[in-house]
């Protein structure tokens, strides 16, 4: 397994870290800390995460920066 760093695209958002094999499982980690949503892919290590949190959409905008 690999430790997959995620850059949120946005005004200094932090990054977010997701366990996986691929950086899409490292996607789906972070998903389901976040209790659900739905993955999209944006573009070569790009992805987002869109939720109905209670207020409307929520998204969060991934760019994959690295593995551990």
């Amino acid at each position: 397994m690999n430790l997959y760093t995620f850059h949120q695209l946005g005004e200094s958002l932090p990054d977010l870290q997701g366990e996986g094999h691929t950086a899409y499982a490292g996607v789906q980690a972070i998903r389901e800390r976040i209790d659900g949503g739905e993955i999209h892919r944006l573009g070569q290590d790009h992805y987002a995460i869109s939720t109905h949190g209670g207020t409307g959409l929520c998204q969060l905008v991934l760019k994959a920066m690295a593995s551990v």
